[in-house]
């Protein structure tokens, strides 16, 4: 038959406390129940710092990637300049823009020019010769109109000279050299009134 032993406060504990070695029992399993929510909030807090540094990562990989081909993209104009920069080489083909030398002048039609015909040989002039020559003009077709005497101021002539009073009558001036058989060359005169001006000299009568 088991023992009996007199009641102590043990005994009379009520249900919802406990003492002596059913605390301690609790305060170990609280403890360590601390300890276990500590590990398992450390743990969390390491993934998810884990987990923001992954995406950081993956998002920084995705930017470089997507940067790579833009700046190859960018570089495609620069090689285009480089090669619209080169030498271009002068065109043979003649510029049609470039304005086109002017047209000469019309020339002057010689037998279009009146002519005078002054017997310059001064005090010793041979009578008619004026005339004589007016007429061997007109039969060459020259248009011919005063025929006489040189005036005083003219001056006496020794060598026979045709006289013309502008550059477009120069080459007129030479055409009626040559049919008077002349050696002198024809000279400029812009005093006279008309274009040619036939001054006779002593020396035409010699070679008539």
């Amino acid at each position: 038959m088991a023992e009996k032993f007199p009641k102590d406060e043990f005994d009379d504990l009520p249900a919802s406390r406990k003492v002596g070695a059913h605390r301690a029992v609790e305060r170990g399993w609280r403890t360590l129940r601390i300890v276990i929510g500590a590990l398992i909030a450390t743990a969390l807090v390491v993934g998810i710092v884990y987990g923001v540094m992954q995406i950081t990562r993956s998002q920084s990989v995705f930017d470089d990637y997507s940067a790579a081909p833009q700046q190859s993209e960018s570089s495609e104009p620069a090689e285009s300049q480089s090669e619209s920069a080169e030498p271009v080489e002068p065109s043979e083909e003649p510029n049609e823009s470039a304005p086109s030398p002017s047209p000469s002048a019309p020339s002057v039609n010689p037998h279009s020019l009146q002519v005078t015909v002054f017997n310059a040989q001064g005090a010793n002039a041979q009578s008619g010769l004026a005339a004589r020559t007016g007429a061997k003009l007109t039969a060459n077709g020259w248009k011919v109109g005063q025929v006489t005497n040189a005036p005083a101021n003219f001056g006496a002539h020794r060598t026979t000279v045709v006289y013309y009073t502008d550059e477009r009558y120069a080459d007129a001036a030479k055409q009626l050299s040559s049919d008077l058989q002349l050696s002198s060359s024809p000279q400029l005169n812009h005093t006279l009134s008309v274009p040619l001006t036939v001054a006779i000299g002593s020396d035409y009568s010699a070679r008539r």
